[in-house]
């Protein structure tokens, strides 16, 4: 059995985030933290505000927090499906639906497990059945959002040798009631190991989003229907495509954006915006070289004239747009150190870049960090969930060593405080200590874990984890 739980007060407090937006935080009661699970949701349902944590594989053993509207702990569950393996938990028109897949007599079933406050998860029905062939099973994968009161499945038919992928994408009504299955070949040879993702456009359009690794990454796009309707490769001039992430503007165009390599070696080198109309027709496309300032933000003189032009260790974080329609893409810098014998996770810090709302670059802004931790528990940068403009997150771990303590601007019981970054209309950087005053526990410190929950209560979730990573509790942003 896990350790009981240690209640605290209730706690809501107003931070000042910018000038023109004021937020309230909102502190759970602390709860016994587990390493071997993590947060995948957290949703309110029927008055009731429901936290799941899974064990940290593709099992599908939980523990189900409920707390009551105040966040006051009501109840702890445990649950476990043997054989399945996890898709995904979703709320789904207001209900939280678990899918799984779950292999039975030589076939692969998704199914839905609807939760119920009183009685838990519960088998709501089979959606879908597909044979497995020669060793090799199907896999399930869920749409980005869900349009129209419709859920989008997407099926990878089992893996076969020499021959070209197949896929059947599902539609469901809101009973989860099968209204339509298709029938997909793709252009391209099939690989055991897939990276799709099925994305659903405002107006529910169905696209299947492609990694494809041959030699080097390709990406492609597919307009799907009852058969492919369209396909679209990305392409870039004389360079290859890194990393990409999209979104979709107010016209329901698809936006594109991401970095690009050199054709000798993966790095970022420069980075890209294409955007497609609603039959993927291409109507924009650029792309631009990392300025200068940004490569002498994280390489030396030395690395700089030794090496080769661009930025290693860099991945995607976010992609978003403003209330002008404004573009940020912006990537973290992710490596590893040792310093004197002890190997360290490395943050040199992040780049973020500015597109106008039609598409084209504005500028280029390096910020460093330049953080070391033993483990990936408070790295990296978070957004805010309900705020559209460009302000970005991060933990002040070089605060954790201090002799005096956190710095009172960060506020109490926060064991290394958070810095708020957001950018001036000609990208310069505003960096300065955001104060989050953790409740009085008599029971140490607590810090925010930067990744953010999958939530339907509109606002932004987080963990709060004490220094010795014991007890936990769940944080609101509204």
């Amino acid at each position: 059995m896990y350790a009981r739980y240690l209640y605290i007060l209730f706690f809501i407090l107003s931070i000042n985030v910018s000038v023109s937006q004021s937020l309230t935080v909102k502190f759970g009661e602390k709860i016994n933290y587990n390493p071997e699970y993590s947060a995948v949701g957290f949703f309110e349902q029927s008055g009731e505000k429901l936290l799941f944590q899974k064990k940290t594989n593709k099992n599908c053993d939980f523990i189900i927090h409920v707390f009551n509207s105040y966040l006051k702990t009501e109840s702890k569950r445990e649950f476990s499906l043997e054989g399945h393996e996890y898709i995904d938990i979703i709320d789904f028109l207001g209900q939280v639906v678990l899918f799984t897949s779950y292999t039975n007599n030589k076939h692969e079933e998704l199914r839905a497990y609807l939760y119920d406050n009183s009685k838990g998860f519960q088998l709501t029905k089979i959606l879908h059945k597909e044979a497995n062939k020669q060793g090799y099973k199907a896999n399930y994968v869920l749409a980005n959002q869900v349009v129209n009161q419709e859920l989008h499945v997407l099926v990878e038919l089992p893996f076969q040798p020499s021959t070209k992928e197949e896929v059947r994408y599902l539609k469901f009504n809101n009973q989860l009631q099968l209204l339509a299955e298709h029938y997909n070949k793709l252009d391209l040879i099939c690989k055991p190991k897939k990276e799709n993702d099925l994305i659903i456009s405002n107006s529910g359009e169905v696209l299947l989003m492609k990694k494809y690794w041959d030699k080097i990454n390709n990406f492609y796009i597919y307009k799907l229907g009852e058969s492919v309707i369209k396909e679209v490769e990305l392409k870039l001039k004389s360079r290859n495509i890194a990393a990409i992430d999209y979104l979709f503007n107010k016209k329901n165009e698809l936006v594109i954006s991401g970095f690009f390599s050199s054709p000798q070696k993966y790095n970022f080198e420069g980075y890209f915006l294409q955007k497609f109309d609603e039959e993927l027709n291409l109507i924009h496309k650029n792309q631009y070289f990392i300025n200068q300032k940004i490569i002498n933000a994280f390489k030396t003189s030395k690395q700089i004239k030794e090496g080769d032009y661009g930025l290693t260790h860099f991945y995607i974080t976010s992609f978003k747009q403003d209330t002008s329609g404004n573009h940020f893409l912006m990537a973290e810098h992710y490596g590893k150190k040792t310093v004197k014998e002890e190997r360290y996770i490395n943050r040199k810090g992040f780049i973020c870049i500015k597109f106008n709302k039609n598409g084209n670059y504005v500028w280029g802004c390096p910020f460093k960090t330049d953080q070391l931790e033993s483990k990936n528990m408070f790295g990296s940068t978070f957004c805010l969930n309900q705020t559209v403009e460009p302000i970005f997150f991060y933990n002040a771990l070089e605060n954790i060593n201090l002799r005096k303590g956190v710095p009172v601007e960060y506020g109490v019981n926060n064991f290394c405080g958070v810095n708020q970054i957001s950018f001036s209309a000609a990208g310069i950087p505003l960096n300065k200590p955001l104060r989050v005053d953790f409740p009085d526990s008599n029971q140490g410190k607590f810090a925010l874990k930067p990744k953010s929950i999958k939530t339907n209560i509109g606002h932004t979730v987080l963990i709060g984890l004490d220094a010795i990573a014991e007890n936990s509790m769940v944080v609101i942003i509204d």
